[in-house]
């Protein structure tokens, strides 16, 4: 099983339970709200509130963007139908982040002002997703598994007004820092095989900077390729104990990554287990 979470700011404090989480909003008094499986219809927990982001630049000319984090854990079935997680009273330009924490894919619908058809996402199961939107209306979300099971899905939209055209927002005033990170425990395919699938940790819509640390917590080996936006990829190994220290640590920075994929190895000298690693993925001005 892998765990995953966006790592929330220090002035963010989110308490995620099994029924409820409480979020406190950025800058802003905890001002708690309930939020419970999911209401379709979206409810209060769909509130939030406005406030200046940090000056950027220095000296006299500086640029301020009343924006706003929204927060959420979200757990539904297929059964619920579409779940109406984001509908502000007027269109917002926005970051969004998905972490698909289910053992099924979560398909998001966004709608946007002036187009005619929504856009859809479909994000697999343990993937993060971030993507940029312009003028959105609503988001809303569907659950993809056919057996009843419940989806979980960590959320965090970064919107404000929208800007003067329609072009993706100004990305030094959209920076999110730590977007995702995660201790992975994955079972091979069989211990006879001892395979195992790419496994998409985080992917965007837009070239980002970023900085990326792949630990190995366990016995089997690691290959990371990172994805540019020129669908180049560079493509990193490590190799897990008994091999030096050294070789079992990826810490790096990229320049235009719009995706990080792991695949996992068998090394040749230890015997057939779960694939261990941690992972960090944060995003630069």
């Amino acid at each position: 099983m892998k765990t995953i979470s966006p790592t929330v700011p220090n002035s963010l404090l989110r308490l995620v339970g099994s029924a409820a989480a409480v979020v406190s909003l950025i800058g802003l008094p905890a001002m708690a709200q309930t939020l419970g499986p999911g209401d379709p219809s979206g409810g209060s927990s769909q509130s939030a509130q406005l406030q200046n982001q940090t000056p950027l630049g220095g000296g006299s000319c500086q640029k301020l963007v009343a924006s706003s984090r929204l927060v959420r854990t979200v757990s539904f079935t297929q059964g619920d139908g579409d779940l109406d997680v984001f509908n502000p009273n007027t269109a917002r330009d926005m970051q969004a982040s998905f972490t698909n924490l289910s053992a099924a894919a979560v398909r998001v619908e966004v709608q946007r002002e002036g187009s005619r058809a929504p856009e859809f996402l479909t994000i697999p199961a343990g993937a993060t997703v971030s993507r940029e939107y312009t003028r959105v209306l609503d988001v809303v979300l569907r659950c993809e598994d056919p057996t009843g099971a419940t989806c979980r899905v960590d959320m965090e939209l970064l919107h404000a007004p929208p800007s003067a055209s329609d072009v993706a927002p100004d990305l030094p005033l959209w920076y999110p820092g730590p977007v995702a990170h995660g201790d992975a425990d994955l079972p091979p395919d069989s211990a006879i095989d001892c395979l195992w699938e790419d496994d998409l940790i985080w992917s965007s819509g837009t070239d980002r900077k970023m900085e990326l640390l792949v630990e190995i917590t366990g016995e089997q080996d690691l290959r990371i390729e990172v994805e540019d936006k020129n669908n180049t990829f560079d493509v990193y190994h490590l190799d897990a104990p008994p091999a030096p220290p050294g070789g079992q640590t990826l810490h790096n920075f990229f320049e235009d990554a719009i995706a990080v994929r792991v695949t996992c190895n068998k090394n040749p000298v230890n015997g057939c287990s779960n694939c261990k690693y941690h992972y960090e993925v944060t995003i630069l001005p």
